[in-house]
């Protein structure tokens, strides 16, 4: 919680951290001192005095490690170096060369390789390699349980890079790191609860609950677009009928917008893209309108539901639709507030970070598992790369 203060303050004094997380002064000094000797934290400009002496300034020391993040939500695999303070140094990309296991493994592999000898990492510690991955995980065994559009089932994928790099390994639920990253430097910024959904090529939610992530007994916390929402509705990937990833999801969306013009002029003449469908509801199209609004109404449904169970009332959303702006969010906005429960508004907010929300959040679950945890000889656990 100290730490996870200090990272998002960037600059904050002792007094000021003491008052946030509740422990007294002299509680405090002492962490400061153990982060400070482990080489985590450093003192740097002072503060504006109440009457006294300056207060001296603390935030996290960007020499004190790096941290190698893997991305598996997106339609190719990401990969990141981010810094102590999780900013990202470098990011990398690649199409999946296959969503078979041991395909997938090599890539994985090769990609930690090539990020590990970049000149940034040459002669720094590498703290941890974090994965944020969609689907199910196990966190504590570091296992894929199962991730239905990657073809996974109970994938060991921290034993396969523990053992490839001797290093700590940890995965999550990529809403959950996005979320994470979101309360820390985005839409969530200064709140304690929220719940993140991410509409893509799947549905899902990431809920963070009294400033941690919430994954529930069995880690399934967020399955938000498993959800049936239409009985007997279209078939899901998932097998079930009417989830609500099969009816609002954009692949959903485009499905309908494909079988529009089909109606409509015979075979699509062009490829159909969020774009495409974008520009069309813009320009007045009101079939275009509608199969946006439909999606939206559905995922205003499920909000609802999620709302009235859990009384987190921000909700911020991610994924491709936020490229749609105030076209999709004006009539998610509307519709929730149809759905809406006696209660407080629901504020519904576009993801602020973009693409490089769940490699944030990965490499936040990293630094505060290492960083907070000195190894027996007193430093950091962490391997030193010279190239």
């Amino acid at each position: 919680m100290l730490l996870s203060e200090i990272w998002y303050k960037g600059l904050i004094s002792r007094a000021e951290l003491g008052q946030t997380i509740g422990l007294t002064l002299p509680s405090v000094t002492r962490l400061v001192q153990e982060l400070k000797n482990a080489g985590v934290i450093i003192e740097t400009d002072k503060g504006e005095s109440s009457g006294g002496r300056q207060p001296s300034l603390l935030r996290v020391n960007p020499q004190a490690g790096l941290v190698i993040g893997l991305d598996f939500s997106g339609i190719e695999l990401r990969g990141a170096i981010l810094d102590a303070t999780n900013h990202c140094l470098s990011v990398i990309k690649q199409p999946f060369q296959g969503m078979q296991p041991a395909i997938l493994q090599r890539q994985v592999v090769e990609m930690c390789r090539e990020l590990i000898s970049n000149s940034l990492i040459q002669r720094q510690r590498v703290l941890g390699i974090g994965i944020s991955v969609p689907g199910t995980v196990d966190a504590e065994k570091g296992i894929i349980r199962d991730s239905l559009n990657m073809r996974l089932h109970d994938f060991p994928i921290r034993d396969i890079l523990g053992q490839t790099f001797d290093l700590p390994v940890f995965i999550e639920h990529d809403t959950a790191t996005a979320a994470l990253a979101e309360k820390y430097y985005g839409a969530g910024r200064g709140m304690g609860d929220l719940i993140y959904i991410i509409v893509s090529t799947g549905i899902g939610a990431g809920l963070i609950i009294n400033q941690e992530v919430y994954r529930g007994a069995t880690g399934l916390a967020g399955e938000l677009g498993h959800v049936i929402v239409e009985r007997e509705g279209q078939v899901c990937v998932c097998g079930k009928k009417g989830c609500l990833e099969a009816v609002a999801s954009v692949p959903a969306m485009l499905a309908n917008a494909h079988n529009v013009l089909l109606r409509r002029k015979g075979a699509p003449q062009s490829s159909l893209t969020l774009q495409s469908l974008s520009r069309a509801a813009t320009g007045g199209d009101r079939l275009a309108q509608a199969i946006i609004q439909r999606a939206a109404d559905y995922l205003a449904m499920a909000i609802s539901m999620l709302v009235s169970i859990v009384d987190i009332r921000l909700i911020v959303v991610g994924g491709e639709v936020v490229e749609m702006g105030e076209l999709y969010f004006s009539a998610l906005r509307k519709s929730t507030e149809k759905y809406r429960v006696e209660g407080d508004e629901i504020k519904i907010s576009p993801a602020a970070l973009g693409e490089n929300a769940p490699l944030q959040g990965i490499s936040m679950i990293v630094l505060q598992n290492v960083l907070t945890k000195p190894a027996r000889n007193g430093e950091m656990a962490s391997i030193q790369t010279d190239g």
